[in-house]
């Protein structure tokens, strides 16, 4: 999927971008998966469809694909492509997606602790994950040493 994404090696084409993919997901790759899912989101290589899309997230982020996971949480924190808005639900997988590393999950664990978003309110739990996204240096690290000072 990614040489027929890229080109390399091969003439470009996102609908065999798409299968491989599709097919990689199906063999267990929550990277593949999520492809596949952003892929259904905005229509690369297979006609565009909000509920697979969704669907393939879903798998992703259980075959523990940080980026899935994380993006699930925005899902279900602003509404979109769910049901409907759950906090708990965006919590749970800001919280997965954290644990394996993911700088902006990281920050919104720290913001949900900090204000008792879905969770009890603690700030040493809030504290703890500013200094995380505050060690990886990246431009969501000044967010959280500014929360931190």
């Amino acid at each position: 999927g990614v040489m027929y994404t890229s080109g390399r090696g091969c003439e470009q084409n996102d609908r065999l971008a798409f299968e491989w993919f599709e097919k990689a997901a199906a063999s267990g790759s929550g990277s593949a998966a999520f492809n596949v899912s952003t892929r259904y989101e905005v229509g690369k290589g297979v006609k565009q469809d909000e509920r697979k899309a969704v669907e393939y997230l879903h798998t992703a982020a259980h075959l523990r694909n940080a980026e899935a996971q994380f993006v699930l949480g925005m899902k279900y924190k602003d509404g979109k492509g769910v049901k409907c808005s759950d906090e708990e639900e965006a919590f749970r997988w800001f919280s997965a997606a954290a644990q394996s590393g993911h700088e902006k999950a990281q920050l919104w664990c720290a913001v949900c602790y900090d204000d008792g978003i879905s969770t009890v309110q603690d700030y040493s739990k809030a504290l703890y994950w500013y200094k995380k996204v505050a060690e990886q240096h990246g431009s969501v690290a000044a967010l959280a040493q500014f929360n931190i000072a």
